[in-house]
C-alpha cells in the first residue's frame, strides 16, 4: 500500500453489476487483509448511502476514496466531493463494479475486477476536468457525456435490459423511434449561437464513450478544459441503421447528419421540458448550462491524455 489502509474510504454497492463490486471488495480482502482498517460503507439504499458519506467525508481524514459500483454509485461520490473545497478533496479511485461505467475505460485497467481495484489503490492519480451542470433547480456534477435527445428514452431501457453492451444500445435506440420526436432545441456553444432546429441528439462530452463502449466522441480529452459537443440532426429510420453501424464503429464525426462543436460553457435552451442523461442518471430542465471545470479531481490511475 502507498498510504495507511486507515486513509482509505471504500463505497460499495452490493446490488451493482448482481453483486460484482461487493465480491470484488470481499475478494480484495483476501489479498490484502490490510485493507479491513479501511471505512467501508456497504450498502445499496441511495439515500442511506449518500447520509453515510456525507458523515464520513465531514471527518477530513481520507486521502482516498474506492468506488466499487455502477455509473450511479460513482455519480454519488462524485457529487459529494465536488461540494468540498478543492484542496480537501480526496483521490477518486474506481473499478468497473456495474455494468456501465464508461469513464473508466480511459483509465487502461486490468479487465478482471480484482487487479483493476488493487491497481487504482496503489496508483498515483492525474488530474480530470470535471462537467458542472446547472439547470433551473439543481446543480449537479459529471465526470463523462451528458445528453439529450433519442438517449433519454434509450437510457432507461438499457438499464433495465439485463443483456446491457452496445447491441442492447443500439437495439433501443431503433425501438424508441416510434415514440420519439426530436426536440428543439437552441444551442450555444461558448459565445456562437447555433440555429435553433430539431435534434436527433446533443452529446456534450469530457469522456470519450457511452452506451457501455460506444466512442461517441472519440477524440475528446478529459484534460484538456474543453468539451465536445457531439450535435445529430433528425434522419429517417431507413438511415439511422447505417449511422448506428458508424457510432459503433467510431466513425460516426464525417456522417452528413452529424457535426461537432468544442466549447467550455453549453448552453441548451428548451421550449418543453426535456430529460438530460448523464453518466447513468437523468434529470429535466428547460435551461441548462454545462460548464467544465479543468482538473478539478484528482482520479487514480488517470494519466495526462495524448491529443488524438
Amino acid at each position: 500500500m502507498t498510504a495507511k489502509a486507515t486513509d482509505l474510504l471504500v463505497v460499495v454497492n452490493p446490488h451493482a453489476g448482481c453483486g460484482r463490486g461487493l465480491k470484488t471488495w470481499d475478494k480484495l480482502l483476501q489479498r490484502k487483509s490490510e485493507l479491513r482498517q479501511a471505512r467501508l460503507i456497504n450498502q445499496a439504499d441511495a439515500s442511506e448511502a449518500d447520509s453515510q458519506l456525507r458523515a464520513a467525508l465531514a471527518e477530513r481524514r481520507f486521502s482516498r476514496v474506492l468506488v466499487l459500483g455502477g455509473d450511479g454509485t460513482i455519480q454519488m461520490v462524485l457529487n459529494r466531493l465536488l461540494q468540498l473545497p478543492e484542496a480537501l478533496r480526496p483521490i477518486l479511485a474506481f473499478a468497473r463494479g456495474g455494468t456501465g461505467s464508461d469513464f473508466s475505460r480511459l483509465l487502461d485497467l486490468p479487465t478482471n475486477p480484482v487487479d483493476a481495484a488493487e491497481a487504482v489503490i496503489n496508483a498515483p492519480a492525474g488530474a480530470v476536468d470535471v462537467m458542472a451542470l446547472r439547470s433551473e433547480d439543481r446543480l449537479h456534477y459529471g465526470l463523462n457525456v451528458a445528453s439529450v435527445g433519442i438517449s433519454s428514452l434509450v437510457a432507461p431501457r438499457v438499464n433495465a435490459d439485463p443483456r446491457h453492451g452496445k447491441l442492447s444500445y443500439i437495439w433501443h435506440t431503433l425501438r424508441s423511434l416510434t415514440r420519439f420526436n426530436p426536440p428543439t432545441i437552441a444551442l450555444q456553444v461558448d459565445d456562437r449561437k447555433l440555429e435553433d432546429e430539431a435534434r436527433f441528439l446533443i452529446a456534450i462530452a469530457n469522456g470519450r464513450s457511452f452506451g457501455n463502449g460506444l466512442k461517441i466522441a472519440p477524440h475528446a480529452r478529459a484534460d484538456d478544459g474543453l468539451l465536445e459537443v457531439v450535435i445529430v440532426d433528425p434522419m429517417s429510420a431507413f438511415e439511422l441503421p447505417l449511422r448506428m453501424i458508424q457510432l459503433l464503429l467510431g466513425k460516426h464525426l464525417s456522417a452528413r447528419p452529424v457535426s461537432l462543436a468544442q466549447g467550455q460553457k453549453i448552453t441548451l435552451s428548451a421550449t418543453t421540458r426535456q430529460t438530460l442523461e448523464v453518466d447513468g442518471e437523468t434529470f429535466d430542465f428547460t435551461q441548462l448550462q454545462v460548464e467544465v471545470l479543468p482538473r478539478a479531481l484528482q482520479l487514480a490511475h488517470f494519466k495526462e491524455q495524448a491529443s488524438h
